[in-house]
């Protein structure tokens, strides 16, 4: 976890951050502070990157036929907003390990597609050099 903090990684989300629920509008924040621990790693790992200006707030969604072939391929809203700032962000990689919405086969065709990387965590420490 160290290495994480200490490289210049940026997480990007929609616009609309806050860690407070009552002024967040990021939909990608509302996912994350439905789903972590308060007091929690990952809780705290999010709590750093935005304490020391690594959240990146970016688009949600990618150019118009980008954004069509996105919604061709993936059926949730919300998961299209994951894809989308995946692909209007620097790297153009979504960490995931929902493999019910982001089968193998679909990882593939949106990497082809849409030019996004569907990766595991323990297949982006690479990026963090």
């Amino acid at each position: 976890m160290s290495r994480l903090l200490e490289v210049p990684t940026h997480l990007c989300v929609d616009r609309g951050f806050a860690l407070d629920r009552a002024t967040n509008r990021s939909h990608i924040c509302a996912e994350y502070l439905d789903m972590l621990v308060p007091g929690s790693v990952p809780y705290a790992v999010l709590s750093h990157l935005a304490a020391t200006g690594r959240v990146r707030e970016v688009d949600r969604r990618p150019d118009y036929a980008t954004g069509k072939r996105v919604m061709k391929m993936v059926a949730k809203r919300r998961d299209r907003i994951f894809v989308g700032v995946a692909h209007n962000s620097t790297g153009r990689t979504l960490v995931s390990h929902d493999f019910k919405d982001f089968a193998a086969d679909k990882r593939q065709a949106i990497r082809k597609e849409v030019g996004v990387s569907i990766v595991e965590a323990l297949e982006s420490a690479p990026l963090l050099a």
